[in-house]
C-alpha cells in the first residue's frame, strides 16, 4: 500500500491548458499542446494551502460577526453640583441639643391654679335684629311717614324678599341690589323678586333701583325716582332683561347713590 503512495506521489501528471489532466511522460509530446507536469506532492501542497486560506478567511468572519473580545463598560455618567449663591454669607450654626438633665420637670398639681372666668348667659347677650343688621338692599329707613299725612300702618309695603315689610308708609323706595359675580346661580330669583316687589306699588309711591358691582353703579332710566305707574313698571321690567351679574362686590358708590335720593326705605 505504501509502496502505490509513494508511486502515486512520485508520477507526474501532465496539465493541458484546456485543463485535461492525464499522465504521460515527463516530456512533452512534439506536435501537441503546451502542457505543464505537476508531481503528486504539488497537488498535495495545493490543497493545503487552498484548505489554509479557506480556514483564515472563515476564522476572520467569525471575528468580524462574533466579536469575541472583553465587553467594556460604558463610562458612568458625570454628575455635576452647582452652587447657587455664596455659601460663606449664611454661616450654619447647629442647634442646641439639650441635656438629658435639662428635660422638664413634672409640675406639682398642687401648684397649679386656675381662676374661672365670668360666664355669660346667651339669652342676655346682645343679638342683632334683623331690621338692625347692615344688609344691602331694602330695609326700614329713617323716613318720617307722618308728614306726608300717612299712618305707619296703612299702605303698601315694599317687601323685597322679607325686608322692608315693617314700613308699609313708605313713598319713596330704592332698591339697591347686588348684580356681582357672587349673584350669577341666583339672580334669576333676585330678578323675580324685584318684579313682584315693583309691581306691588301703587301709584301714590315712587322707586328707583340701583345694581353695585365693582365700579360705577348700573341705575335704571331716568336714574332718579319715578312715580309706581303701569308705564313706568313696563320700562324698568325691560331694562332689568338686560342687567347681568359680574365683577366683586362693592356697595360702597350704589350706597352713596341711594341715600343722595333721600328714600324712606
Amino acid at each position: 500500500m505504501s509502496e502505490t503512495v509513494e508511486s502515486l506521489a512520485d508520477a507526474p501528471f501532465a496539465v493541458g491548458v484546456a485543463g485535461q489532466a492525464k499522465a504521460s511522460p515527463a516530456s512533452s509530446v512534439p506536435g501537441g499542446s503546451a502542457s505543464v507536469n505537476l508531481t503528486g506532492a504539488m497537488v498535495l501542497l495545493i490543497w493545503l494551502v487552498s484548505i489554509l486560506l479557506h480556514a483564515g478567511g472563515l476564522v476572520a468572519a467569525l471575528f468580524l460577526v462574533f466579536p469575541f473580545g472583553p465587553r467594556t463598560a460604558p463610562p458612568p455618567p458625570v454628575v455635576e453640583v452647582e452652587l447657587v449663591g455664596n455659601p460663606e454669607a449664611s454661616p450654619f450654626f447647629p442647634a442646641h441639643a439639650p441635656e438629658p438633665s435639662e428635660a422638664a420637670q413634672p409640675v406639682d398639681p398642687t401648684d397649679m391654679h386656675f381662676e374661672p372666668q365670668r360666664a355669660e348667659r346667651l339669652a342676655d347677650l346682645e343679638v342683632s335684629r334683623k331690621s338692625d343688621l347692615p344688609i344691602i338692599g331694602i330695609g326700614a329707613g329713617g323716613g318720617d311717614f307722618s308728614r306726608y299725612g300717612l299712618a305707619v300702618s296703612g299702605g303698601n309695603a315694599p317687601d323685597f324678599f322679607g325686608l322692608g315689610s315693617s314700613a308699609p308708609g313708605a313713598r319713596r323706595i330704592v332698591y339697591v341690589v347686588d348684580r356681582s359675580g357672587s349673584m350669577l346661580a341666583t339672580f334669576n330669583y333676585v330678578r323675580a323678586e324685584l318684579k313682584r316687589s315693583i309691581s306691588a306699588l301703587d301709584r301714590s309711591q315712587k322707586f328707583h333701583v340701583i345694581f353695585f358691582s365693582a365700579g360705577d353703579p348700573v341705575e335704571m332710566p331716568p336714574k332718579r325716582l319715578v312715580s309706581a305707574i303701569a308705564a313706568r313698571k313696563a320700562e324698568f321690567f325691560e331694562f332689568l332683561e338686560g342687567v347681568y351679574p359680574g365683577g366683586r362686590t362693592d356697595p360702597a358708590p350704589a350706597m352713596s347713590r341711594a341715600f343722595a335720593d333721600e328714600p324712606d326705605v
